[in-house]
């Protein structure tokens, strides 16, 4: 028997501006409370408008980090503390509407 290995999910991360949702986020963490998800991500087209171009959308998602990044006051005086999270999900879904492809993965032990 030949054992083929399969593809490993690993959390999705993104960063945003630290705002008032930062105490939510880390009551949510902290309680293991489970999110359903979606990110719209746009872009500028060619004729210089705005369009909605690709989705990530995440069911049963649990946040697994959640890190404060403060600039130095001095050497990055421009920069704005952000906060960067990790989510781990139980189903993903990518969508990419421009070229109309679309897949979904499904995170489980895969056992055989």
């Amino acid at each position: 028997m030949i054992l083929i290995p399969l593809g490993k999910h690993h959390p999705i991360t993104f960063k945003k501006p630290v705002d008032k949702s930062l105490p939510l986020l880390g009551i949510a963490m902290s309680e293991n409370e489970v999110l359903d998800g979606m990110f719209d991500i746009y872009r500028t087209n060619q004729s210089g408008i705005q369009e909605l171009y690709y989705t990530i959308k995440v069911i049963e998602a649990t946040i697994v980090d959640l890190a404060v990044y403060h600039p130095h006051s001095i050497t990055h005086a421009g920069a704005q503390p952000q906060e960067t999270i990790s989510l781990r999900y139980k189903s993903i879904t990518w969508t990419h509407h421009i070229a109309g492809t679309s897949a979904y993965s499904i995170w489980d032990d895969r056992v055989y």
